[in-house]
């Protein structure tokens, strides 16, 4: 059982949260730091990847979506057997504008996490923004 006052899995589960209110941008953030400190944690790995991907639909970005691609397939490099990440990927495979060359030719993200936050666009001003909607209860799909 996992420590529910360890930092990581406060921001997996902050993350979590804001997808579940569809804040997409606003859950990189918290996703890129558990993943920059915990590598090999393929549920982090899946929920960035499900945060890229709603973030990608909504500004209709098909870098962003490669991009939830590559963190899809790093989740599945570190546990094959995650299936949440093995639906991910299918739906990201059957779903999206990419091409079955895409598809096939998207190596898992092996880079600077980081990174991610400056290519998605993300700032602080997106989670600020997702619980100002969340406590008033508005939708924050446009991120």
């Amino acid at each position: 059982m996992r420590d529910p006052y360890d930092p990581n899995a406060q921001l997996e589960n902050a993350g979590c949260l804001l997808l579940q209110h569809r804040a997409y941008l606003a859950a990189v953030g918290p996703f890129v730091f558990v993943v920059d400190r915990q590598p090999n944690n393929s549920n982090a790995w899946y929920g960035l990847a499900n945060a890229l991907l709603g973030s990608a639909g909504a500004r209709k970005n098909l870098d962003l979506l490669r991009l939830s691609l590559r963190c899809v397939r790093r989740s599945l490099n570190e546990d094959p057997t995650n299936r949440f990440a093995t639906e991910l990927a299918d739906i990201i495979r059957t779903r999206t504008p990419l091409s079955p060359d895409d598809f096939v030719g998207t190596e898992a993200f092996d880079g600077n996490p980081k990174d991610i936050l400056r290519w998605a666009e993300f700032s602080s001003d997106a989670i600020i923004a997702a619980l100002g909607n969340m406590r008033h209860g508005r939708s924050v799909a446009k991120s």
